[in-house]
């Protein structure tokens, strides 16, 4: 359908109706055919994520003189699969307290259109829930004394850059982010940052554009990227580069 809308516009004149009608009507069905797979995999993926509302918890134990420790997961994420990850960096700081931030799914397409307006600069709730919650917590008892590290993964890195603006204008300071795999690099001066990035993860790659401009924005980013073995383009797990951070000592 989308090649047949050409056809009218190629040869004026030549059909029985009008072209110009015809070619937009070709048209609108080959898009209609292209996103209702999309639009029903989202709404499916609705079904499983529709109860689920932002919320945060703490997993480990809170050890004397550690610094907060902040995991911020990714979309398309259901509580228990953002609380599993969060758990498996408690283990890797030897059972340390990991509180995390969980954002709901609406499914992959509106998923996708918050991820891009997030990028071009709007506010989510889900963006105005981890600034409340994180600022109420890092503001009790001077918990920032023994430092902040702050991790986030996939889409969640678009939203952790602009909670650590956040964080940074109100005065936390001792903080340092981590991006896995981010969907857009965080920058900030006065932050220690560091975007680590798979070599065969897609999500960095998709989100060029993003991460070109924040670059260009910022002066350069600290990039670091690492190598797991796996299929090009697919190896996007949250695990393995909890794993890396582990061998790196980042942990």
């Amino acid at each position: 359908f989308l090649i047949a809308s050409t056809i009218p516009l190629i040869f004026p004149n030549k059909i029985f109706i009008d072209d110009q009608n015809l070619a937009i009507s070709f048209f609108l069905i080959s898009w209609f055919l292209l996103l209702m797979p999309f639009l029903q995999y989202s709404n499916g993926n609705n079904e499983v994520f529709k109860q689920e509302s932002q919320s945060t918890g703490f997993v480990g134990t809170e050890k004397e003189g550690q610094k907060v420790i902040i995991f911020h997961c990714g979309m398309m994420n259901s509580e228990r699969d953002c609380i599993n990850a969060a758990q498996a960096l408690s283990e890797k700081s030897e059972g340390a307290r990991v509180m995390y931030i969980h954002s709901p799914s609406h499914g992959l397409v509106v998923d996708l259109l918050k991820a891009t307006y997030e990028v071009c600069g709007g506010e989510t709730n889900s963006i105005k829930f981890a600034n409340k919650i994180l600022l109420n917590e890092l503001k009790k008892e001077d918990k920032t004394k023994n430092g902040v590290m702050y991790i986030s993964h996939s889409r969640g890195s678009i939203e952790a850059g602009k909670t650590v603006d956040y964080l940074y204008e109100k005065g936390i300071r001792n903080m340092e982010a981590i991006s896995l795999g981010g969907a857009a690099i965080i920058s900030r001066n006065g932050v220690k940052c560091k975007n680590i990035i798979n070599v065969v993860d897609a999500v960095p790659l998709v989100a060029i554009l993003g991460i070109g401009v924040e670059l260009i924005k910022n002066g350069g980013g600290n990039l670091e990227f690492m190598s797991r073995k796996g299929l090009p383009l697919v190896q996007h797990s949250v695990y393995d580069y909890i794993d890396y951070m582990s061998e790196k000592g980042y942990l």
